[in-house]
């Protein structure tokens, strides 16, 4: 597996400033084959660390490693890979946390009664799909306001669907336990 050395350098790195920490993230990259790590579609492995330099004494220092798997066939350069990497290595945790707040704030998935695990993913799914007409604008949102993911669940409920809603958010779930 792919580690990194102290002495060797790394690919790339990037480093961002906050109000109260520096946080720095370097990564090293190597090319793999699918058969190689028995993935499909499988181009590169690669590991980041992420240094958090504090700056005031609320925040914690800290340093650790994430190692990942990429599809994407790795750039000739080795820096302009690391970089397209450490790019993608971001922009996933943007996509998951804006879909994570959604779900749990919105629905309250993390306070699931729900124990079957079956009943979950159905549950779970459900709720994507209506994040997913929300954001196709299902419900003819006239302003910016009501595009919303709440305006699309009140937009649901004054219009007879709230049994649905309910369901949702547990109010009435036939399937908590």
């Amino acid at each position: 597996m792919l580690r990194p050395h102290l002495n060797a350098s790394a690919d790339a790195q990037m480093c961002s400033a906050y109000g109260d920490r520096i946080e720095v993230r370097r990564i090293w990259a190597q090319e793999a084959t699918a058969a190689s790590i028995g993935l499909y579609a499988a181009a590169q492995v690669y590991v980041v660390e992420r240094e958090v330099i504090a700056l005031s004494p609320s925040v914690a220092e800290s340093k650790d490693l994430c190692y990942g798997i990429s599809s994407v066939p790795a750039l000739s350069e080795r820096e302009a890979n690391g970089l397209e990497l450490l790019k993608a290595f971001r922009g996933h945790w943007a996509v998951e946390s804006k879909n994570h707040y959604r779900r749990d704030v919105t629905y309250g998935e993390d306070r699931s009664p729900v124990k079957n695990h079956n009943a979950a993913r159905v549950l779970a799914s459900m709720k994507m799909m209506a994040i997913f007409l929300c954001e196709i604008g299902a419900h003819k949102p006239c302003c910016a306001r009501e595009q919303s993911l709440p305006e699309f669940n009140r937009h649901c409920a004054i219009n007879g669907i709230d049994r649905v809603i309910n369901w949702f958010k547990r109010k009435h779930n036939p399937l908590a336990r």
